[in-house]
């Protein structure tokens, strides 16, 4: 799917995540059923977990306006994990007992397969969603001339191609599951990938907070910035420190195990030496130093990436269309209007 370009990537994951998040409300409105209950037993139990996600902000070069999109996705978030995974997690807990290994005391019929099914469909969007991950980063990077030329081609649908190719060699290891032992080329997986995205979000915040420092220190007003993250600089602290702990208990884990399994060990550090020596093999070849506050350039690609647009009549053109769209929504009747936003919020 993602040879197929990005309006066709859109569309599928709107669609698709569509039956996902339709399958998660269903799952809440059944478990309280069986909570209370009005299907099986009742209550039994409780559990509870968190997921979230970062990749919001890889779609602002797709967004046809970020400043407005991106804000509304990201405050959007929040309420998202809150119902489709806190929640879901909790009915869950309300409803199976902890001491059941395989969670199949649920007591409605077929449900394990639907939920078979929707899981395949949510692993599905996963990958698509690490394609389009590894491109928009590949590509940014070439056009600040981080990468290769060979990465920057795309084809007449304008996919990147040799952007694409990496991350399929990787996804081919999967194949070979069955030849090493089950289970093991999974978790060889899951490890590599872990460290990673520890020191992304370790990343992710020192960049914030570097780019709000360097804004006041130019003397700018945070007010005219389309998003202005919460709690801050505290948030940047505490993503930081969440991080690096979770990071520090994750290689704590392996290397402490009994036994000691060499391959875990490998496989859950190897992130960290590639993103350091990236970061060091840099800045020596290239002799680059930390740029003062001062003279942090915040305004290169400013129109189309904060903005969404680059010229006064299409800034016009976009309002007036906003407004059209907004007129024809409040000639709707009243429960059309809040499915629309029922829709919108959960899609």
């Amino acid at each position: 799917m993602a040879l197929l370009g990005v309006l066709v990537f859109g569309d599928l994951e709107y669609w698709l995540s569509m039956i996902k998040v339709i399958t998660y409300v269903l799952f809440i409105i059944v478990g309280i059923l069986v909570d209370v209950g009005a299907v099986g037993d009742g209550f039994i139990g409780d559990r509870n977990c968190f997921g979230s996600t970062e990749l919001v902000g890889i779609t602002a070069g797709e967004s046809e306006n970020p400043g407005k999109a991106i804000p509304k996705a990201t405050r959007r978030t929040f309420w998202r994990i809150m119902i489709f995974f806190i929640l879901s997690v909790t009915v869950i807990g309300l409803v199976i007992p902890w001491m059941d290994e395989n969670l199949l005391d649920g007591q409605i019929a077929c449900a394990d397969h639907a939920i078979n099914a929707i899981l395949l469909l949510s692993v599905l969007l996963a990958g698509q969603s690490a394609y389009y991950a590894l491109a928009c980063t590949l590509m940014a990077m070439r056009r600040e001339g981080k990468m290769p030329a060979i990465v920057g081609r795309v084809n007449s649908r304008g996919v990147p191609l040799y952007s694409l190719a990496p991350v399929t060699l990787v996804a081919c290891v999967a194949f070979v599951a069955d030849v090493v032992g089950t289970g093991v080329v999974f978790t060889w997986l899951v490890n590599l990938t872990g460290m990673p995205a520890r020191l992304t979000w370790l990343s992710i915040s020192v960049v914030h907070l570097r780019f709000r420092t360097a804004y006041k220190a130019q003397g700018r007003s945070i007010k005219d910035l389309p998003y202005i993250t919460p709690f801050f600089p505290y948030s940047c602290y505490i993503s930081f420190l969440l991080a690096l702990m979770i990071a520090f208990l994750e290689g704590y884990q392996v290397v402490t195990a009994d036994p000691f399994v060499v391959e875990d060990v490998i496989t859950v550090f190897a992130g960290a030496p590639v993103f350091f020596f990236s970061i060091i093999g840099w800045k020596l070849y290239h002799k680059t130093k930390l740029v003062p506050l001062l003279e942090v350039d915040l305004d290169s690609d400013r129109p189309t990436i904060i903005q969404g647009i680059s010229s006064d009549s299409q800034q016009q053109e976009l309002r007036t269309e906003e407004d059209k769209e907004k007129e024809r929504e409040a000639q709707l009747p009243r429960w059309k209007r809040t499915g629309l936003k029922v829709l919108r919020f959960i899609a």
